[in-house]
């Protein structure tokens, strides 16, 4: 998981490989959880655009709490004329472990295999043909072609989202997710009552 932005004046800008510093946390909160965490936070010196990541983990949760903080520190230089146009979270998992992609009840697929990744034909940017491998169980149940907008949805329209592992590809087959799980949608427009 990381973290970029096209916040300067060269466009993109990855924390982390400029000058981070990182931080341990580690406690109990109010309800008497114990919880334990890292952050990492970089600066771009010339605007002073800082960006920090933040995870934690609480006891008893299974799941990861993490979030990005953006801050200007900087009272004599005005921050890079372009602003921050994009702020990017990702999460990339790269193991054989995961088998699924999932956006919401309704968008979801197995992952290509890595003869249909082999076989491709690049179109355009991001975007590629799977077609050459018909028998593949992507191709046969999602689609012939592959871009990373395949799986984009509106936020006010997704609870969560992420991977999981049908147990196919684990060492004793146990199932596994990997989920983003938005704790907030209360902002997004026209949400309906039951969000």
């Amino acid at each position: 998981m990381y973290l970029d932005c096209y916040c300067t004046e060269p466009g993109f800008w990855t924390p982390g490989t400029t000058t981070p510093t990182f931080e341990l946390f580690t406690g109990t909160d109010s309800t008497g959880a114990k919880y334990g965490g890292a952050s990492m936070s970089d600066g771009y010196a010339s605007t002073g655009l800082h960006l920090s990541q933040y995870f934690f983990l609480r006891e008893g949760e299974t799941g990861i709490h993490m979030f990005s903080r953006v801050a200007y520190q900087n009272e004599t230089t005005p921050i890079n004329p372009k602003g921050l146009q994009e702020l990017r979270t990702l999460f990339r998992p790269n193991t054989a472990l995961w088998t699924h992609l999932l956006t919401n009840e309704k968008n979801w697929a197995p992952l290509p295999s890595k003869e249909a990744f082999a076989k491709q034909v690049l179109v355009q940017d991001a975007t590629w043909y799977l077609g050459n491998t018909p028998e593949d169980a992507y191709v046969q149940q999602y689609a012939d072609w592959w871009t990373k907008y395949s799986f984009q949805d509106t936020w006010r329209d997704i609870k969560a989202f992420g991977v999981f592992a049908d147990g196919t590809k684990s060492a004793d087959n146990s199932t596994f997710g990997a989920w983003t799980v938005l704790n907030v949608r209360s902002s997004m427009s026209m949400v309906d009552e039951e969000s």
